[in-house]
């Protein structure tokens, strides 16, 4: 008889009382929360996890890539949702050329997200671009419909 581990089985939650949860309410509070991005030289794409009360239950950075790109698989990142009771994420990743700007690829994945969640009622707030010269939101900049 062969017997098989899940993963996922083995996360262990533990309560903390009295511990203050933080809120990300701008967009430029999360880019405070990870600015060691922009230094970074190759591209890292991270998801912040929310409650229902839009506090950081975590945060994960699954995916690295080379100088230009970067393989991301949503089912990942919502896998992840659905295991610590996110009801929110928000994504963030930096562009080691420096330029905040959004690629096409950048608005087609974050679309991809967005439809994602809408099946597993987890919502995507915003999707967030850290360069040299700044940052890009792609809610704030209206460079994709946040449903």
């Amino acid at each position: 008889m062969k017997y098989y581990q899940i993963r996922e089985m083995q996360v262990k939650y533990k309560n903390f009382r009295k511990v203050k949860r933080v809120k990300l309410p701008t967009p430029d509070m999360v880019v405070k929360w990870f600015r060691s991005l922009q230094d970074e030289v190759v591209e890292k794409f991270l998801t912040i996890y929310l409650n229902s009360a839009s506090e950081v239950i975590c945060f994960s950075a699954d995916f690295r890539g080379g100088g230009s790109t970067c393989y991301i698989e949503p089912k990942v990142v919502m896998r992840n949702a659905c295991i610590c009771n996110a009801s929110a994420i928000i994504l963030v990743h930096n562009h080691p050329s420096g330029n905040p700007a959004p690629s096409g690829s950048d608005r087609e994945l974050t679309e991809e997200f967005i439809r994602a969640g809408k099946i597993l009622g987890v919502k995507v707030l915003d999707s967030l671009i850290i360069g040299l010269d700044g940052f890009t939101s792609l809610r704030k900049d209206g460079e994709v419909i946040f449903g």
